[in-house]
């Protein structure tokens, strides 16, 4: 896949060439169909909503600007720069609607305006993933880009805990121990039987202080009511995070004022919640902030007692966990130069002790965060990289139950 290079610019000189090399975006296009036609096509593509892309891993957005401008096979000699309406969109790639064919692996700019600023934009390298007919001529497009994206950057309506939620679960996948904060009962039952087909480990406690009690335990996420008998899930989110313990924190309420959500949404909590939450949007977003751990590495050493090292890797964690702590504060800090030499580091030893995932992972933060700086995009690869610093374990630690720890306590 071609690789991913973004480029800002004000509105004003579309179809201006940019650098040598990059595509002249035109600001017409005779292929483009009518207003009309393409609300037919896009009705059309809703009514077929049903069918599921395999390879999607991140939950579709409605993303519906109109008409953005792309150019096609920009990796070759002569770009074909044309305009195609806006469909959907996920942390993954985009969908559009165009007027013609384009077959599978064509490589693809596309231009997406950065919502409220009319006259920005990144162009976004890819590639096309599918295309199927819609009607007339019209086919749907399905484009995978190179990287992973923000979409709430481009389309406002998603929230930010919600951006990276994905469309499919395998409940196989979902496994760890979550410390359950809840003094509902019929809540905490609810939550039982939606995960039940899991291998998740959840261990209940009915109040702020028990859940204190528990909180040196090696959790995998919490997740917490915000209204409850001895105080709220924000304030123990705020005790956590005071610690240096970035563990994935969900926060669940009830309370759906618009006053609540702008206040919640703000805090530190990976993700928040809003009652009655449906079994579906509960596991997505349990996949999509649990760093699941799993043999090719993610977050469990691939080394056996047969290696050199494997006698090394405890203490490796340990070093790993540290190193999590202090991404953390450089992040706070926003000391992007301590940050890129912090991974560097990581990217450098994390592979020999079987965390090969863990460093290909550093190494996303090196090479983005000193051309880009901080933005929404390097911010969650920074994240994704302490929350997987904090979680690692050997292999045999894997059939061991981390909230044994708690219970002891």
């Amino acid at each position: 896949m071609p690789s991913s290079n973004r480029h800002h610019g004000s509105g004003r000189d579309r179809g201006v060439a940019r650098a040598a090399g990059r595509p002249v975006f035109a600001q017409s296009n005779p292929l483009e169909p009518t207003q009309k036609r393409l609300d037919e096509a896009q009705r059309q593509a809703d009514q077929r909503r049903g069918d599921v892309h395999t390879a999607r891993i991140y939950r579709r957005w409605p993303y519906r600007v109109g008409l953005i401008q792309v150019s096609l096979g920009a990796g070759g000699r002569s770009p074909v720069c044309t305009s195609m309406t806006t469909r959907d969109i996920s942390a993954q790639g985009v969908g559009l609607l165009h007027t013609a064919f384009v077959h599978n692996g064509t490589p693809i700019i596309v231009r997406l305006p950065i919502a409220g600023n009319a006259d920005e934009w990144d162009d976004l390298e890819g590639v096309v993933v599918a295309c199927r007919h819609v009607d007339g001529t019209v086919h749907q497009l399905g484009v995978s880009f190179d990287r992973e994206l923000d979409p709430s950057r481009y389309e406002p309506s998603i929230g930010a805990n919600e951006r990276f939620a994905r469309e499919q679960v395998e409940t196989r996948s979902l496994r760890g121990a979550i410390l359950c904060v809840e003094d509902c009962e019929i809540d905490r039952m609810l939550i039982d039987q939606m995960l039940a087909d899991t291998k998740l480990r959840l261990t209940w406690v009915e109040s702020v202080s028990a859940a204190r009690a528990k909180l040196n335990a090696r959790w995998s996420l919490i997740m917490s009511d915000n209204h409850l008998r001895d105080g709220k899930g924000i304030e123990l989110l705020a005790e956590l995070r005071s610690t240096g313990n970035h563990t994935p924190f969900i926060l669940l309420t009830a309370d759906n004022t618009p006053a609540a959500k702008a206040v919640l949404t703000t805090m530190a909590a990976d993700a928040v919640l809003f009652k009655p939450v449906s079994q579906k949007q509960l596991r997505s977003s349990l996949a999509s902030l649990l760093a699941v751990p799993q043999r090719d590495g993610t977050a469990v050493s691939s080394l056996t007692r047969e290696d050199p090292a494997y006698g090394l890797i405890e203490g490796y964690i340990d070093t790993l966990r540290e190193q999590g702590t202090r991404l953390q504060k450089l992040w706070e800090q926003r000391d992007a130069v301590a940050c890129i030499g912090l991974a560097t580091e990581i990217a450098g030893s994390a592979a020999p002790y079987g965390f090969g995932p863990i460093g290909d992972e550093a190494a996303k933060v090196r090479d983005r965060l000193g051309p880009e700086g901080w933005n929404a995009e390097t911010t969650a690869t920074v994240r994704r990289l302490m929350t997987l610093c904090q979680q690692v374990r050997t292999a045999e630690s894997e059939a061991d139950d981390p909230a044994d720890s708690a219970d002891a306590a």
